[in-house]
Protein backbone atom coordinates (compact mmCIF):
# COMPACT_ATOMS: atom_id res chain seq x y z
CA UNK A 1 0.00 0.00 0.00
CA UNK A 2 1.50 3.23 -1.08
CA UNK A 3 0.95 6.36 0.98
CA UNK A 4 0.18 9.37 -1.09
CA UNK A 5 2.52 12.34 -1.10
CA UNK A 6 -0.18 14.56 0.42
CA UNK A 7 -0.66 12.19 3.36
CA UNK A 8 3.11 11.99 3.90
CA UNK A 9 3.38 15.79 3.81
CA UNK A 10 0.50 16.15 6.28
CA UNK A 11 2.09 13.61 8.62
CA UNK A 12 5.44 15.40 8.37
CA UNK A 13 3.80 18.75 9.16
CA UNK A 14 2.00 17.24 12.14
CA UNK A 15 5.24 15.73 13.44
CA UNK A 16 7.00 19.08 13.00
CA UNK A 17 4.25 20.86 14.94
CA UNK A 18 4.46 18.27 17.72
CA UNK A 19 8.27 18.63 17.93
CA UNK A 20 7.92 22.41 18.01
CA UNK A 21 5.26 22.24 20.75
CA UNK A 22 7.36 19.82 22.81
CA UNK A 23 10.43 22.04 22.43
CA UNK A 24 8.44 25.09 23.56
CA UNK A 25 7.09 23.22 26.60
CA UNK A 26 10.60 22.04 27.47
CA UNK A 27 11.95 25.60 27.19
CA UNK A 28 9.13 26.93 29.37
CA UNK A 29 9.82 24.29 32.01
CA UNK A 30 13.53 25.11 31.95
CA UNK A 31 12.80 28.83 32.32
CA UNK A 32 10.44 28.13 35.21
CA UNK A 33 13.01 25.92 36.95
CA UNK A 34 15.71 28.54 36.41
CA UNK A 35 13.50 31.26 37.93
CA UNK A 36 12.69 29.00 40.87
CA UNK A 37 16.39 28.32 41.51
CA UNK A 38 17.10 32.05 41.27
CA UNK A 39 14.35 32.85 43.82
CA UNK A 40 15.62 30.22 46.22
CA UNK A 41 19.18 31.49 45.91
CA UNK A 42 18.06 35.08 46.52
CA UNK A 43 16.03 34.05 49.56
CA UNK A 44 18.98 32.12 50.96
CA UNK A 45 21.35 35.07 50.46
CA UNK A 46 19.00 37.51 52.13
CA UNK A 47 18.45 35.18 55.06
CA UNK A 48 14.75 35.31 54.42
CA UNK A 49 12.44 33.45 56.69
CA UNK A 50 10.86 30.33 55.28
CA UNK A 51 7.43 30.70 53.78
CA UNK A 52 4.59 30.68 56.27
CA UNK A 53 1.64 28.40 56.02
CA UNK A 54 -1.62 29.63 54.59
CA UNK A 55 -3.46 29.12 57.91
CA UNK A 56 -2.99 32.70 59.26
CA UNK A 57 -4.17 34.17 55.98
CA UNK A 58 -7.14 31.80 55.96
CA UNK A 59 -8.02 32.85 59.53
CA UNK A 60 -7.74 36.51 58.53
CA UNK A 61 -10.07 35.93 55.59
CA UNK A 62 -12.55 34.14 57.85
CA UNK A 63 -12.47 37.07 60.29
CA UNK A 64 -13.05 39.52 57.46
CA UNK A 65 -15.96 37.45 56.15
CA UNK A 66 -17.44 37.26 59.65
CA UNK A 67 -17.11 41.02 60.09
CA UNK A 68 -18.71 41.58 56.71
CA UNK A 69 -21.61 39.30 57.62
CA UNK A 70 -22.07 41.04 60.97
CA UNK A 71 -21.95 44.45 59.32
CA UNK A 72 -24.57 43.41 56.77
CA UNK A 73 -26.78 42.06 59.57
CA UNK A 74 -26.48 45.36 61.46
CA UNK A 75 -27.29 47.34 58.32
CA UNK A 76 -30.35 45.17 57.67
CA UNK A 77 -31.47 45.59 61.28
CA UNK A 78 -31.06 49.37 61.04
CA UNK A 79 -32.96 49.41 57.77
CA UNK A 80 -35.80 47.38 59.29
CA UNK A 81 -35.92 49.68 62.32
CA UNK A 82 -35.92 52.75 60.10
CA UNK A 83 -38.77 51.36 57.99
CA UNK A 84 -40.74 50.56 61.13
CA UNK A 85 -40.25 54.12 62.41
CA UNK A 86 -41.31 55.56 59.06
CA UNK A 87 -44.43 53.38 59.02
CA UNK A 88 -45.25 54.42 62.58
CA UNK A 89 -44.82 58.09 61.68
CA UNK A 90 -47.02 57.63 58.62
CA UNK A 91 -49.72 55.96 60.71
CA UNK A 92 -49.54 58.74 63.31
CA UNK A 93 -49.69 61.38 60.59
CA UNK A 94 -52.75 59.75 59.02
CA UNK A 95 -54.44 59.57 62.43
CA UNK A 96 -53.77 63.27 63.01
CA UNK A 97 -55.10 64.14 59.56
CA UNK A 98 -58.29 62.15 60.21
CA UNK A 99 -58.67 63.82 63.58
CA UNK A 100 -58.20 67.25 62.02
CA UNK A 101 -60.65 66.35 59.30
CA UNK A 102 -63.24 65.41 61.94
CA UNK A 103 -62.55 68.65 63.81
CA UNK A 104 -62.92 70.62 60.58
CA UNK A 105 -66.26 69.00 59.84
CA UNK A 106 -67.46 69.60 63.37
CA UNK A 107 -66.31 73.22 63.25
CA UNK A 108 -68.07 73.74 59.92
CA UNK A 109 -71.23 72.18 61.29
CA UNK A 110 -71.19 74.36 64.42
CA UNK A 111 -70.39 77.44 62.36
CA UNK A 112 -73.30 76.75 60.02
CA UNK A 113 -75.65 76.36 63.02
CA UNK A 114 -74.32 79.62 64.40
CA UNK A 115 -75.03 81.37 61.09
CA UNK A 116 -78.52 79.94 60.84
CA UNK A 117 -79.58 81.06 64.30
CA UNK A 118 -77.99 84.51 64.08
Amino acid sequence: MAISKAKRAAAAQKAARTRKRNAAAKAAAATKAKASRRRKATATRKGAAPKRSAAPKRRQLQKERQLTVEQLQKERQLTVEQLQKERQLTVEQLQKERQLNVHDKLSYFLFSIFLIYN
